[in-house]
């Protein structure tokens, strides 16, 4: 007999298991395996029908940062690209599940002449789309994760054992290039 945990059993207290899928691209090309961390980075196109004095991440002539009203059918969309979250566990991808963390570690060899050597043909092994991803998040982050999926355009990247979250203000067609591009293309409007 074979010792098999539930995946229910493996999610910790105050977690959820979330699941997810993506194109090859947004979703690493397949190289997410059980066990590995993910961010989200979703594009979302935000529509402003008023104008906020100070949003990060994206300049707007003064005139425009009143804080009040757009007139009539001149709200402003603003397409924004941000991290959603990072440093997420992959618990599954397709049905391949993460290792119980004291699982003893278990590779298969095919000795030469066998099936699976080299040039021999060997089904391969059925474990899912590795473009579906079974993520563990607190109930928060499964709620902002579907908003996401669900309103914009989603990428993942995968992050090594190390990774540290880090702080972003996003990116808009302004500061794509690194500068206030409206700056870079009319230059300074005031002198």
């Amino acid at each position: 007999t074979v010792d098999f945990t539930p995946l229910a059993e493996r999610i910790p207290s105050g977690k959820q298991a979330l699941t997810i899928t993506t194109g090859n691209v947004q979703g690493v090309n397949g190289f997410v395996e059980p066990g590995d961390r993910i961010n989200l980075i979703i594009t979302i196109e935000i529509e402003f029908d008023k104008i906020p004095v100070d949003f990060e991440g994206i300049t707007l002539p003064p005139e425009e940062t009143t804080g009040t009203t757009a007139p009539e059918g001149e709200a402003k969309t603003i397409s924004y690209t941000r991290y959603v979250l990072q440093g997420i566990p992959v618990l599954a991808t397709g049905r391949e599940v993460r290792p119980e963390e004291d699982a003893p570690v278990t590779v298969e060899v095919a000795p030469s002449g066998q099936p699976g050597a080299e040039g021999d043909e060997v089904a391969e092994e059925d474990l899912g789309n590795p473009t579906i991803f079974t993520l563990e998040v607190t109930p928060e982050e499964a709620e902002r994760i579907v908003y996401a999926f669900e309103h914009g355009s989603i990428w993942l990247t995968l992050v090594p054992l190390d990774f540290v979250a880090v702080e972003t203000n996003g990116v808009t067609i302004d500061n794509l290039f690194g500068g206030d591009l409206l700056d870079a293309i009319f230059g300074d409007q005031e002198n």
